[in-house]
């Protein structure tokens, strides 16, 4: 009923038009007497409009700093959507190859990217990916390259939208009280979902056919707006790489985030010992909201210097007033047909970064370790773990000298526990619903990958293949990265318009847990045995409400 009064509008009313023309050709979407130009790009024998850009709340600076969203009130009267936007800000000292430089970051970030196939129209709209990016709620953006949509619009035939959103302390900064209320960064993902919904269709989108996605950080906040009382009706289906809020650290993301609140207004010196952020939450936010932008988010750098997240979305208010993983796991959210996976070597970049006297930060040093050792770095690792000796009972079998195996058990244990079994046990309870639920786990190391070879198919490895960048730089990688990320696009796009991945696809749940490996050459069903199954068997009890 909702699409059937979007097109009598459209039809009737003569309020929005979608127009293509311009002089120079470029793409125009009318929207209330404003417009919104693009431009034309071409990829192989496809035409894609491409708004870089775009608006979609009030700035977040000065008094709003660390505030929930504001509505956009008003969109400008014409707006040349050619240039990527500012990545919002973030310390970036260490030579990720898709962090963003200095001279590209602001306070003012809070925009969108939108690519459409050509010949998408109210009349012939398209099925809607909306890409919420990862980073550890502290660092990525949708400048980065990697998340050009052109070569996924083009080829799957959908719309591409990606959405940035404040990070570290300017999304999460939490003193307690409404003076910083905390999950600014997840206000702001679904006021941009928001947007989305109430103007994708101007555009050619289909508002029936919304699929909210991401990868890590951005995956959780897929899972999290799953318990969300504020996205009913907002989406009709989900796609979560590398992430879900079942973990158990989500449980002491109020007081973490409001001791990193604390921390960092110190080295801000906006607090201190007899001022703190708990006790005098007015006065050391006044002062927060005054400092520099980069001198506070260096602040968040030297607070915690690892590549780690530092601030955290957390539940307790309108957005996620309950326990994500309490709620999930007790069948109490609102989950949708899912797409659902992880690499095969998720905890591998963990290991290297949070330990890079030991292994380099990106592995080069190919430091071997014996079991101590090994012992000695999961309890490092898995600090806040309810019992770390059981998980390393669990995983360091063997003889104290099997250097061969035990780097791999250690960041398998960080990857299992962080990452790959929150997310089974997310498709589990979502299958438990009715939802159709589809498996993965990537397994492919990309050419030119920073990482070392010992690492594997580390986390973050898939989504360059998702965006179809080998397609944009085939030159970068081998021909069967090329035909794999042509492959990865049709599956993604297939799920957006239809909800299933492929045709023969099998459906994923606890009784039986069929996943699908990613990687050159055929995918392979395993049947019978679900992703690391004894593992996740072993971290279940730990999980599990009481």
């Amino acid at each position: 009923m909702r699409a059937k009064t979007s097109i009598f509008l459209l039809i009737y009313s003569g309020i929005t038009l979608l127009l293509m023309h311009s002089l120079n050709c470029e793409p125009i979407v009318e929207i209330n007497n404003n417009q919104i130009s693009g431009q034309n790009v071409k990829f192989q024998n496809f035409g894609v409009h491409q708004y870089l850009g775009i608006p979609y709340a009030q700035p977040p600076v000065g008094p709003l700093r660390f505030m929930p969203t504001v509505p956009l009130l008003q969109q400008p009267r014409m707006l040349k959507a050619i240039v990527p936007p500012p990545a919002c800000m973030q310390y970036t000292e260490r030579p990720f190859p898709w962090y963003v430089n200095s001279s590209e970051k602001s306070e003012d970030c809070l925009y969108l990217n939108i690519w459409t196939p050509s010949d998408a129209s109210p009349e012939n709209k398209k099925a809607v990916m909306y890409w919420i990016p990862g980073g550890g709620f502290r660092h990525g953006s949708i400048r980065s390259e990697l998340y050009n949509g052109t070569a996924l619009s083009a080829l799957g035939d959908v719309i591409v939208v990606t959405v940035n959103y404040r990070l570290g302390p300017f999304g999460f900064l939490f003193s307690g009280t409404d003076d910083a209320p905390g999950n600014a960064g997840l206000w702001d993902v679904l006021e941009g979902l928001r947007w989305v919904n109430k103007n994708i269709g101007f555009f050619g989108g289909d508002i029936s056919r919304i699929t909210i996605s991401g990868e890590s950080a951005g995956s959780i906040f897929v899972g999290m707006l799953s318990v969300s009382p504020l996205t009913k009706g907002l989406y009709s289906k989900q796609i979560m790489e590398s992430g879900s809020p079942t973990y158990l650290q989500g449980d002491l993301f109020r007081e973490k985030n409001l001791d990193s609140s604390q921390k960092v207004a110190e080295i801000a010196r906006c607090a201190n010992d007899t001022c703190t952020i708990q006790d005098n939450p007015r006065a050391v936010v006044e002062c927060l909201k005054s400092v520099d932008p980069m001198v506070l988010s260096k602040a968040d750098f030297l607070a915690l210097p690892d590549s780690g997240a530092f601030f955290f979305p957390q539940h307790g208010d309108e957005i996620v007033p309950d326990n994500p993983r309490i709620a999930i796991l007790k069948g109490n959210f609102r989950c949708t047909d899912t797409l659902i996976g992880n690499t095969n070597d998720e905890g591998s970049f963990a290991l290297t970064t949070k330990n890079p006297e030991i292994f380099g930060f990106f592995g080069e040093k190919n430091h071997q370790i014996n079991k101590t050792t090994g012992a000695d770095l999961m309890r490092q690792m898995l600090k806040g773990f309810p019992d770390p000796e059981s998980a390393i009972k669990h995983y360091l079998h063997g003889p104290e000298n099997a250097y061969s195996i035990m780097r791999y058990r250690v960041y398998t244990s960080y990857g299992d526990g962080f990452f790959l079994c929150p997310d089974v046990y997310y498709a589990e309870k979502c299958a438990e619903k009715g939802n159709n639920v589809y498996f993965f786990m990537w397994k492919h190391r990309p050419s030119g990958t920073p990482w070392a070879l010992w690492m594997g198919d580390t986390h973050f490895s898939d989504v360059q293949f998702v965006f179809g960048r080998p397609l944009l730089h085939p030159s970068s990688y081998q021909e069967e990265e090329v035909q794999l990320s042509q492959k990865v696009i049709g599956i993604w796009s297939n799920f957006v318009k239809t909800g299933k991945p492929s045709a023969d696809w099998p459906l994923f749940s606890r009784e039986s847990p069929i996943f699908k490996y990613l990687g050159p050459g055929n995918s392979v069903d395993i049947n019978g045995s679900g992703p690391h199954q004894s593992e996740c068997e072993f971290y279940r009890p730990f999980f599990t409400p009481k």
